[in-house]
């Protein structure tokens, strides 16, 4: 198929069209076309898109850009709200999100769209000022998880935005080292190597750190096994508290471990449950996701969490991954392990007009309002006992 060169002027040689809620035959032909010239991560795989238009979105606009041949070369999936002042005739608009607390715990992170790798940059500036002018007009639009650099380059820097959200993400970049021992001295701090040689050392006695990996039939079992462990970690906050959350998970592991795209990994040492491991394996990347440890030894010395991702790192590498990625979050142990670290950050843009003036006016005035409330001293009245 050919494609519109790098050096083609693309707001002249292209099309860009949106589409309400298109039968998903057609959504899957489309982005299926495309992932073999992206490159895609695991959130902007069909794997995963795919599974979150089956099990959450009913109601998504597809936004789609086509080279002068009719090629597709950028697509996105938006979903649209209800602002959340509730003003009549204002939206909020979610890019692969859908703007719902309880669905969007599945947290998608390296949000983008899907472009074509050779017009990503030229792309992704045209579609969102598409999306902006066609799409959005009075609304917000809410673009996230993503890596700052595909922020600065969203081609939205006059419009009105503002961050919600921001975290960093640590990763390992594999391909740097020619063997595992030569990542350890690199990359680990003296202290760090001594932590996990001693954890090992005591993990030994128990009789050795072993990964039981779970197939598909084993799904069920995995995520029961899992639950306690993560809920006393997490409590309210914990995707285990969530049914929708499981469903999604649920059949993304009963597909994914069967094409080795999810690995479900019990961690154990001879009789001890150390915890449990869900990661995904996808175009050269180990992604951890998700972890669920037993933190109630008594031994200070136990390291589950760090050992463990210790011993992924090694099996990523030997088996020739490119990066094994922590993704966001900036804990401890992922600073101890990374070689690499990168801003994320989730941000509303709004054309500026004269009805966004209105609504950020009101907004801010909302803010304000709550903050004085929480701040005021409880009144004579609330005092008073009968």
């Amino acid at each position: 198929m050919e494609l519109a060169s790098p050096q083609t002027d693309l707001s002249t040689s292209m099309t860009i069209e949106h589409i309400d809620t298109p039968d998903l035959t057609l959504v899957r032909e489309l982005w299926c076309e495309l992932e073999n010239r992206a490159p895609s991560n695991v959130f902007l795989s069909w794997f995963w898109i795919g599974t979150w238009l089956e099990v959450f979105v009913t109601d998504f606009i597809l936004v789609v850009a086509k080279s002068e041949h009719g090629v597709p070369i950028g697509l996105g999936i938006i979903v649209k709200t209800p602002s959340s002042s509730h003003l009549p005739g204002f939206e909020d608009y979610h890019l692969h999100r859908t703007g719902q607390r309880d669905l969007d715990q599945i947290w998608i992170e390296y949000n983008d769209y899907l472009l074509d790798a050779e017009l990503s940059d030229q792309l992704r500036p045209l579609l969102n000022q598409y999306v902006m002018d066609n799409v959005v007009k009075r609304g917000g639009f809410s673009i996230g998880v993503s890596k700052q650099e595909v922020l600065a380059h969203s081609g939205l820097s006059k419009h009105s935005q503002r961050t919600i959200w921001s975290t960093m993400a640590y990763r390992v970049n594999l391909h740097r080292y020619q063997s595992f021992s030569e990542y350890e001295k690199q990359t680990l701090s003296k202290n760090a190597r001594y932590q996990i040689r001693r954890s090992k050392k005591r993990y030994q006695v128990m009789g050795g750190v072993k990964f039981t990996h779970y197939s598909a039939e084993q799904v069920d079992q995995f995520f029961k096994d899992c639950a306690p462990y993560h809920l006393e970690r997490w409590g309210k906050s914990s995707g285990f508290n969530n049914p929708k959350f499981l469903d999604f998970h649920h059949r993304l592991a009963m597909k994914g471990v069967p094409q080795g795209i999810v690995q479900l990994v019990k961690v154990s040492a001879g009789e001890h449950h150390l915890g449990y491991i869900y990661n995904f394996h996808f175009n050269g990347c180990a992604y951890f996701y998700l972890s669920a440890f037993d933190y109630t030894f008594t031994d200070k010395h136990l390291k589950p969490g760090l050992v463990t991702h210790h011993m992924l790192i090694e099996a990523a590498q030997k088996s020739g991954f490119e990066y094994y990625d922590f993704m966001g979050g900036e804990l401890q142990y992922k600073r101890t392990l990374s070689d690499e670290e990168m801003s994320l950050e989730m941000r509303v843009y709004r054309n500026i007009n004269f009805a966004n003036s209105i609504k950020l006016a009101i907004d801010h005035a909302a803010v304000l309002r709550d903050r004085l409330t929480q701040s005021s001293p409880p009144t004579q009245s609330r005092k008073k006992k009968n």
